[in-house]
This record gives structure tokens, C-alpha cells and sequence, in this order.
């Protein structure tokens, strides 16, 4: 107890008390100092003083008359505090860039994800878990915007890292393999896809339970692949199951529902099992509009597969106007060259050729042309 005798009795000068004030004011620093009193003086002989000065820089420019030296942090202090900081505003950047992603504002979402990776990747190194996550947030956008050759070896890296650090089991991974695994079917890539979106489906079953969200998107994503393929009989039951998840534990007007009964009516459609594939489109449509707004890459999706519904069922008077407003939504979230852009051209062009209007029909079919031509390595979405 000797060293706290000494501490009290350094305490008893009011210049000590005012260092101490200004280290950080009050009855909490006076308590620090007695437990550094406690743990440290009886193994060293050294004055309080010369104690408190440790890892702490001085400077006799003192603010206000009748204070003792002005402390400031150590070099390596400061350094810890503006990596805090950097991270702060890393966690800032990627919640305004997803949330403009959400938004289907995709353009003003590309610089705050990519500020938000480059910081992680100075601060935390390139094998972190928040760094997976940034390089998965702009691997989505490049996605989304059709950049397939800048998005896969983003996935590609998220999941390295994921897998190295949480193992081969962890819902995180699922995240990634699912991501990665539909990159590939928007190339056309299904024997890749599907091993991916298999092991996505079984962590999710092994780790999330029977009845969770994300169980019902690798259901979907699973069942997309099959769709895509032709494969309508493995694809349903699917389907199915991820829309009773969906409605049970997200409710009736949730956005990630309006996802499984697109999913759904796009089935429907395919098999032109269309009384069926109408009302699930039209209630997807419904409530995307109401959570998402009238201008979200996921309205137009809707639009489109409503369209070609009508068109086939030649009720063009309905099918023309969908088009439009599809095309429309399109161009202004995605840009006029997107192979999004390109489909709903195509499939524009096919109702005007059905009705009589084949000069108009050819001028859609050679823009989207061009914008194949753009993208010729990589192969749109169906």
C-alpha cells in the first residue's frame, strides 16, 4: 500500500489535480489513477508523476492560466482512434450504398460501396470478414448493372474469405455461394450455378431452420436455375415452399413475398398455365409498387412478366402499355445500354410485329442488338 500512500499525497497538489483535470476531468480519473496505483507502483519504484506520464505526450502550451501541462493522446493512440474513425465511416458508406441500392438508385450507390471497401481493405487488412462483406455488397451492384466480368472475382474473393474464416458452414458463406451461384446463371452458366445454390440450400436447411427467410431465397434461387432450364417439376415444389415461408414469417406485403410469387407466376407462365401465373404476378406487382415505389428495377420486372403474359394470351391493348412503363423504369435505373433494357425490347418488338407495326418492331430489335453486341461475352438474365 505504499505506493498508494504516495499516490494521495502527489493528489494533495492542486497543480497534480489539475493535470489530472485535464487529462479527463473528475472522480472517474482520480479512480483510474488509484487503480494503476494499485497495479502497478508495487512493482516499480517511480513517482506518480513520472507513472502518468507513460505513453501519454505533454505540451506546456496550456489552454487556460493556472493549468498544469495540456496531454494529448500518444502517436499510437491517435492512430487507434482515426482507424475508429475510418471504420465509422466505412459502416456509414456501405449503409447509404446499399440503402441507394435497395433503392434501385444504382448509379449514386457505386462510389459510397466502393469508398466503403477501399477503406476496410486499408484498415482491416484483406482477409476480413467486413471486407467479404464489401466486396459482396459491390459485387450485387455490378451484378445488377450487367458488369458480370467485375462482379465474379468479387464474389469470388468474398467467398474465399468467408470460407477461410468461418468455416464451411456458416450462413455468411451461404450468402456468398448463393451470389456467386446466380452471377452464373445469369451467364447461362447452369452446371457451375447449381452445386453452389445446392450447398447454399443445405447450410440454410443445417443452420437457419425450416421456416426462415433465407431458407425461402435459396428455395427460390434454387428453383430459378430449374426454370431456367426447362426443369419445371423439380422447380415448383420449390417454389411453393419458399412462398409458405415467405408469407408466414414476412407477412402479406413484404418485398422479399412480391420475389416468390414473381418467381412463381414466371413458372406459370412458361407451363401457360396463365390464370394461374396472373393474379400471383398482379399481387407482386401490387405490393412492390406500395413498399418499393413506381420507379424500382423490381416494378419492371413484374411489368415485363405481365406483358409477355398478356401478349401471349394477344390482349396486346394490355400488354403494350406494361412494356412501356417497364422500358421506361429500365432506362432510368439501369441506363439505356443494360441487357435488361435489351429484353424488354425484344419483347416489345414481338407485340408490335403481332400487331402490324413492323418498321417500329425492327427498330427496337436493332437497338437491342446493339446492346447484345455490348455485352457479347456475357450472357443477360432470361
Amino acid at each position: 500500500m505504499d505506493g498508494l500512500k504516495r499516490l494521495w499525497g502527489w493528489l494533495a497538489d492542486p497543480g497534480h489535480r489539475a493535470r489530472l483535470a485535464w487529462l479527463g476531468g473528475g472522480l472517474a480519473v482520480v479512480g483510474a489513477a488509484l487503480w494503476i496505483a494499485y497495479t502497478y507502483f508495487p512493482k516499480q519504484e517511480a513517482e506518480p508523476s513520472q507513472l502518468l506520464s507513460q505513453g501519454i505526450e505533454t505540451t506546456q502550451d496550456s489552454p487556460a492560466a493556472g493549468h498544469g501541462p495540456m496531454i494529448r493522446p500518444s502517436s499510437a493512440d491517435t492512430a487507434i482512434i482515426q482507424q475508429d474513425d475510418d471504420l465509422a465511416l466505412a459502416d456509414d458508406l456501405s449503409h447509404q450504398g446499399m440503402a441507394l441500392f435497395e433503392a434501385g438508385d444504382y448509379t449514386q450507390a457505386q462510389e459510397p460501396l466502393e469508398r466503403a471497401l477501399a477503406i476496410r481493405e486499408k484498415v482491416l487488412g484483406p482477409d476480413h470478414t467486413d471486407v467479404a462483406q464489401s466486396l459482396n455488397n459491390l459485387a450485387l451492384l455490378y451484378t445488377a448493372q450487367g458488369h458480370y466480368d467485375q462482379a465474379e472475382p468479387l464474389y469470388q474473393r468474398a467467398l474465399a474469405i468467408r470460407e477461410k474464416a468461418l468455416g464451411p458452414d456458416h450462413p455468411e458463406l451461404a450468402q456468398s455461394l448463393n451470389n456467386l451461384a446466380g452471377l452464373y446463371q445469369a451467364q447461362g452458366r447452369y452446371a457451375e450455378a447449381e452445386p453452389l445454390y445446392q450447398r447454399a440450400l443445405t447450410i440454410a436447411e443445417q443452420d437457419l431452420g425450416p421456416d426462415h427467410p433465407d431458407l425461402a431465397q435459396s428455395l427460390n434461387n434454387l428453383a430459378e436455375l430449374y426454370r431456367a432450364q426447362g426443369r419445371y417439376a423439380e422447380a415448383e415444389p420449390l417454389y411453393q415452399r419458399a412462398l409458405t415461408i415467405a408469407e408466414q414469417a414476412l407477412g402479406p406485403n413484404h418485398p422479399d413475398l412480391g420475389q416468390s410469387l414473381n418467381n412463381l407466376a414466371l413458372l406459370y407462365a412458361a407451363q401457360e398455365r396463365y390464370a394461374k401465373a396472373e393474379p400471383l404476378y398482379q399481387r407482386a406487382l401490387a405490393i412492390w409498387e406500395k413498399a418499393l415505389g413506381p420507379d424500382h428495377p423490381h416494378l419492371a420486372t413484374s411489368l415485363n412478366g405481365l406483358a409477355l403474359l398478356y401478349a401471349a394470351q394477344e390482349r396486346y391493348d394490355e400488354a403494350e402499355p406494361l412494356y412501356q412503363r417497364a422500358l421506361a423504369i429500365w432506362e432510368k435505373a439501369l441506363g439505356p445500354d443494360h441487357p435488361a433494357v435489351a429484353t424488354t425490347l425484344e419483347d416489345y418488338a414481338n407485340l408490335l410485329q403481332a400487331t402490324d407495326r413492323a418498321a417500329k418492331a425492327e427498330s427496337l430489335k436493332e437497338r437491342a442488338q446493339t446492346i447484345r453486341s455490348q455485352h457479347a461475352d456475357e450472357k443477360p438474365p432470361d
